[in-house]
Parts: structure tokens; C-alpha cells; sequence
């Protein structure tokens, strides 16, 4: 009886161990559309969400040595890269620094950018300083091998506005566009504007992670939400919900923070 309960509190001991390990885990997703053109067959993006200043090693090394990893065309930041409860937000200035000159950058705001304007304030003199694209109700086109496709960025609203308020642009001038925004669980609404990738974080990947379960609550406050993590398809577009890098409420519990590797194909298969 005594060897089993020694037994129970050792698998007790490693599951909690385990679930509360936290490390980067790079993520891998092949975006397969016919719509693509020829001239972005293999094109690379590296996408990051809620970084929440975290720090990850001096200067943010591991964060961007995982960055590197991925030898991306374009790095993209869909919100919530600084904190409420954090005045210095040095880790994200390390960040852009260590990415700058290798790569286009091109992010949106999340709730966090929304609700502590003086934290913004510092964030965007960052983005003027490290040459990141800020993308809200903004718009490029990215050019490569004579081919063109679009990107698109929305700040973060209340899910009502989303619902309420009709935000397509005309998305004509290229046949592929991709867009940024903070929120994946309004996905279900913004699947009907026509982008046919949508790039959104926030839901921190379900916070706790549940084996063969999956996440149980979002940053909203919800319950097994839709589209807390991983790919899905409604309407022609496709969505990747990132599990974001930065903590929440709550540690995260089978959750690792996430750098979300993309790379775009033009097949259907």
C-alpha cells in the first residue's frame, strides 16, 4: 500500500512538473491555396502573439535565435506585446532590435495596446525605431518573383464591433491576403470578409492544456473556447490561432509558448 501511494505521488509530482514546464516550441504549419501566387510558393512566415514583456533570455536571445530558426521572409505581431502590470517593456525593444534589418516586421494591437495607452505610447516609438509596419486599418503589398498579395491589419475591438460593423476592404487588387488581428475567437465572423489567412492570438492557447482534452479557458474568461489553438478552415479562409509567449492570469499548464512558423503553398493538397 505504501510503495503505491509512493507510486500515485511521484506520477502526481511529474505531471504537474511536466504541465508547468515552460520553454519555446516552435510550431510548423504549411497553408496550402490555389489562390496563392506562383511567385510565394515557399514563402515563410514567422508569427508571434502576446508576448506580454516577457523575457527570454539576455536581450530576448532565445526568443529570436528561435526567430532565426525558421529563416522567415516576414515576422508578423498580431497584440498584446506589452503588459498592463509592466511599466518597463525593455524585452520587446530587445526583441525588434534583434530582428531589425533581417526581416520585414508588420504588427497590429491587442487589448493590452488598447487599454494602457502610455505602454503604447512606448511601443510605437519602438515600431518608428526598428522599422515595424503598424498595420492597424492599414495595409501592404508585399511583392516577390513578379507575384504580389496583400496584408491587412485591424485593431483590437470588442467582439460587438466585429460582429456589427462591416470591415472588408476591397481585397481585389491582389488574389491572395492575408490579415492580422489580435482576437481568433471572432474568427467565425471575420471568415466571411474573404482573406484567405487570418493570423489572431490572445485566447493564450486555452491557458491550461488538459492531455487529449485541450484548453479550458481563454483571456476572455471563456470555457473550452473555439479556435484556441491550431489551424482551422470556415468560408475559404483559413485561420492559425497562436498560443501567444507571455503569461496570463493563471501559469500556463501543458501550454508551452509558441513561435508559429508558416509557410505558404500554392497546391491545394
Amino acid at each position: 500500500m505504501k510503495k503505491l501511494g509512493f507510486l500515485i505521488l511521484i506520477s502526481i509530482t511529474l505531471f504537474l512538473g511536466i504541465g508547468f514546464y515552460n520553454c519555446i516550441e516552435i510550431t510548423n504549419y504549411s497553408v496550402h491555396d490555389k489562390a496563392l501566387p506562383k511567385g510565394f510558393d515557399g514563402y515563410r512566415v514567422v508569427f508571434l502573439s502576446d508576448l506580454h514583456c516577457k523575457v527570454l533570455g539576455e536581450n530576448e536571445s532565445k526568443l529570436i535565435r528561435a526567430v532565426d530558426s525558421c529563416d522567415p521572409d516576414i515576422v508578423v505581431f498580431t497584440g498584446d506585446m506589452i503588459d498592463g502590470d509592466h511599466t518597463d517593456i525593455s524585452s520587446v525593444r530587445n526583441l525588434f532590435a534583434g530582428l531589425a534589418g533581417k526581416y520585414p516586421m508588420f504588427a497590429v494591437s491587442g487589448n493590452h495596446e488598447k487599454d494602457y495607452p502610455l505602454n503604447y505610447r512606448k511601443l510605437l516609438e519602438y515600431y518608428e525605431e526598428y522599422g515595424v509596419n503598424n498595420l492597424d486599418n492599414e495595409s501592404r503589398m508585399l511583392s516577390l518573383n513578379g507575384s504580389h498579395i496583400g496584408i491587412y491589419g485591424l485593431p483590437y475591438q470588442n467582439s460587438y464591433y466585429i460582429y456589427k460593423t462591416s470591415y472588408p476592404p476591397d481585397l481585389s487588387a491582389n488574389d491572395f491576403n492575408i490579415l492580422l488581428y489580435h482576437d481568433a475567437t471572432v474568427f467565425s465572423p471575420i471568415s466571411s470578409y474573404g482573406y484567405n489567412l487570418v493570423l489572431s492570438g490572445h485566447t493564450h492557447g486555452g491557458i491550461v492544456r488538459i492531455p487529449f482534452i485541450g484548453g479550458m479557458i481563454n483571456n476572455n474568461g471563456s470555457l473550452f473556447s473555439e479556435y484556441d489553438n491550431g489551424m482551422y478552415q470556415i468560408n475559404g479562409s483559413t485561420l492559425i490561432s497562436n498560443r501567444g509567449i507571455g503569461d496570463s492570469y493563471f501559469p500556463r499548464f501543458y501550454n508551452r509558448s509558441e513561435v508559429v512558423c508558416i509557410t505558404l503553398r500554392t497546391d491545394t493538397e
